[in-house]
């Protein structure tokens, strides 16, 4: 049955619905109370034309709701057919570099999350805004085992090398609903570690299987920034 025509029935069916039910209690009052005042045939054809109209009005609301939840479930699936990656900057560490310290390394901890389709992460880049200046890092090499990291308060950070979020998020998809943390160290150069944790803003962008592109933005003077000794003093564990 075409869509029309089913539309029209099921107006019927309500109109019919409503005539037999609430509308009839209506018309029957009418007739008891005010015998004088609505005719009979009045109040049947003016109930009919109201069943009418109301039987119209649901229908089309339960249509709507029908074609909205249908839009909703397509565009989830538009959006589980392709990943959707956000990424939280769970601590940055910031050590001087150079023979003069005057560069810095930053050592991130992040979270790449998806909600989407499973894809792996590539094309990292970290940009440092201090300023009207941007400066982009260049990722350090993976250590051969784990670096520990000492703070100036007496802090130990062991990080190791497998947990290393460039190698971590394209070795491995990150699946639907799942999520990848790592590591990562970027050397800034000429760049001082006292102008990049007191003035710098950190830009951490990468890209999902698709070409996509996403960033996180992080303020080095939000309080989730840690100073370190040295990037010289930097202990590798075998």
């Amino acid at each position: 049955m075409p869509s029309y025509f089913r539309y029209i029935f099921g107006i019927f069916i309500w109109a019919v619905a409503l005539m037999s039910g609430i509308l009839s209690i209506l018309r029957e009052g009418l007739a008891i109370f005010y015998p004088d005042r609505f005719p009979q045939r009045s109040i049947f054809g003016n109930c009919v034309i109201i069943a009418f109209i109301i039987s119209a009005i649901i229908l089309w609301i339960i249509e709507h709701k029908k074609v909205i939840n249908l839009t909703t479930e397509a565009k989830r699936e538009r959006d589980r057919s392709k990943p959707n990656l956000s990424a939280e900057i769970d601590f940055t560490a910031v050590a001087p570099a150079g023979d003069k310290d005057e560069s810095s390394l930053i050592t991130i901890m992040a979270i790449i999350k998806n909600t989407g389709a499973p894809s792996i992460v590539s094309n990292f880049k970290l940009l440092v805004k201090i300023e009207d200046s941007e400066t982009i890092g260049q990722f350090f090499p993976l250590p051969k085992d784990s670096i520990t990291l000492k703070s100036t308060d007496g802090q130990e950070i062991l990080l190791k090398s497998a947990d290393n979020l460039l190698l971590k998020s394209v070795l491995q998809p990150i699946v639907t609903g799942g999520a990848v943390t790592g590591f990562c160290s970027v050397l800034m150069p000429n760049l001082r570690q006292e102008d990049v944790t007191f003035k710098g803003t950190m830009v951490l962008s990468f890209k999902d299987i698709s070409g996509n592109d996403y960033a996180v933005e992080h303020c080095f003077t939000s309080g989730k920034s840690i100073k370190f000794i040295d990037f010289n003093k930097i202990q590798k564990k075998d």
